[in-house]
């Protein structure tokens, strides 16, 4: 639970699923702002990246090329 500056009780969960629920490209979200004047949220989006992008950039995740397939 959430208590902003001016007391208001926020519970930051419903918040969070509705904004996934609204917005298929989001990936997580987490909503903040516990005795603060205002409620921010971070968000990060869903990202697919090609195997020919990963080779050519040389993007290695534990030893191997980016692997799409998950």
């Amino acid at each position: 639970m959430l208590i902003t500056a001016g007391g208001e009780n926020v519970a930051p969960v419903p918040i969070e699923n509705d904004v996934k629920e609204a917005l298929p490209q989001v990936s997580n979200c987490m909503l903040i702002g516990d005795k603060r004047k205002f409620l921010s949220m971070l968000i990060s989006l869903k990202v697919s990246i090609s195997t020919l992008y990963a080779e050519r950039i040389h993007l290695h995740l534990f030893g191997t090329f980016f692997d799409t397939s998950k």
